[in-house]
């Protein structure tokens, strides 16, 4: 019994595109694709040893929140805790979780310390600097 495969044409020449670090998916590409492929990525190339600063990074997302309301986000989902268990550990609100993140909300030294415990980091990096 046959069964139709779809192959790709043996006529062209493929090129391997490796994506990803942890786990890259390779991808096979027409040779003639891969200008525009390569076109596409040009913004993004980088020297082999070059770094770009986290602030540098996120600066679009500091500037729409804020850094400590970003840090506190990202060290949340860290930890794969919701706004709602957090604010449980700290003894505070959802709303105010969200508040501090958002960046509509200060985030004190006191709240810091709550925050920092509870998240397992210093308390240092919910403050203003």
């Amino acid at each position: 019994m046959s069964v139709a495969v779809k192959t790709r044409r043996a006529e062209k020449k493929m090129v391997e595109v490796r994506i990803g670090n942890k786990r890259p998916r390779l991808y096979l590409v027409p040779q003639s694709k891969t200008r525009g492929i390569e076109s596409l990525l040009s913004e993004y190339l980088a020297e082999e040893n070059e770094s770009v600063s986290l602030d540098d990074a996120f600066q679009h997302l500091n500037d729409k929140y804020s850094k400590q309301g970003n840090v506190l986000c990202g060290l949340r989902l860290k930890k794969g805790l919701t706004q709602a268990a957090l604010a449980k550990k700290v003894g505070t609100s959802q709303a105010n979780i969200a508040a501090m993140e958002n960046g509509k909300r200060a985030i004190g030294k006191a709240m810091a310390q709550k925050l920092a415990n509870a998240l397992g980091t210093k308390y240092s990096v919910f403050l203003n600097r």
